[in-house]
């Protein structure tokens, strides 16, 4: 994958400004005693390991300019 330091900054301040915001719903959501948040749980915790992979994927990009 090629970007620009552009792209690069943008893609990952977006990326990284979501994370942060599925952090937070699923810290309400686990505080929150009802029985169907396991699931809610389990929703949360793979769309927080998929955008990691994204980070981490736009972090090792070749930058190009």
């Amino acid at each position: 994958m090629e970007m620009t330091t552009l792209e690069q900054t943008l893609s990952l301040r977006a990326l990284n400004t979501e994370l942060e915001k599925i952090k937070v719903n699923r810290m309400n959501a686990k505080a929150d005693p009802m029985p169907a948040n396991a699931a809610i749980l389990e929703i949360y915790d793979q769309q927080i390991a998929a955008l990691e992979q994204v980070i981490d994927r736009i972090k090792n990009a070749k930058v190009t300019g």
